[in-house]
């Protein structure tokens, strides 16, 4: 009874990548591409070591890293087509790809860390706030696009809302349009 639980269980685990859903690269801020080989964390305590350090991954991390983070060179070709890892690769923070004409990038992991105290401004300049309140009122998706790809560095959507109710609502031409309209001549 108890080695069909663990069955069942192994079929569930191994299942994930059989089912069509792709695992997940245990690096931060990775995501892989469709069709992105993984690869086990080696489990020789010398390489594992020198694998987490590099990656800066804590020792107990369990999980596969995403081809992503090997060089080219780093890979050979098999008989059958087949392509694997060098046992001598080593895993890099930076991320690799190929351009259109086949050459390597080396495409830096751009990133404000979340942790970082004051890593966001508590009153926004004003470039910044025409900035955002322009792109919203175009775009509310594309502003919430940029917003999280600067790891929320741009203001709360609520914010808006708040700087949009200190306009002059009442009838009649307001400063900002006759400002702008000053600006035009």
């Amino acid at each position: 009874f108890v080695v069909v639980i663990l069955y069942v269980i192994c079929l569930k685990k191994c299942s994930s990548y059989r089912n069509g859903t792709t695992p997940k690269c245990v690096v931060r801020n990775c995501s892989p591409l469709k069709g992105a080989k993984f690869h086990r964390i080696p489990s020789s305590i010398h390489a594992r070591k020198v694998w987490l350090d590099l990656l800066n991954l804590p020792e107990k991390t369990k999980g596969r890293i995403c081809s992503k983070h090997f060089a080219p060179s780093d890979f050979q070709i098999k008989r059958g087509g087949e392509i694997w890892l060098k046992l001598n690769a080593y895993p890099k923070p930076v991320l690799y790809e190929l351009d259109h004409f086949g050459n390597e990038l080396e495409v830096e992991d751009m990133e404000v860390d979340h942790h970082e105290p004051n890593s966001c401004p508590k009153t926004y300049s004003s470039l910044i706030r025409k900035f955002s309140l322009t792109l919203h009122y175009y775009s509310p998706a594309a502003y919430r696009f940029v917003r999280d790809t600067f790891n929320k560095c741009l203001p709360h959507t609520q914010t808006i809302a708040s700087w949009y109710k200190v306009v002059d609502g009442t009838p009649g031409f307001t400063n900002e349009s006759l400002v702008a309209l000053t600006e035009l001549q």
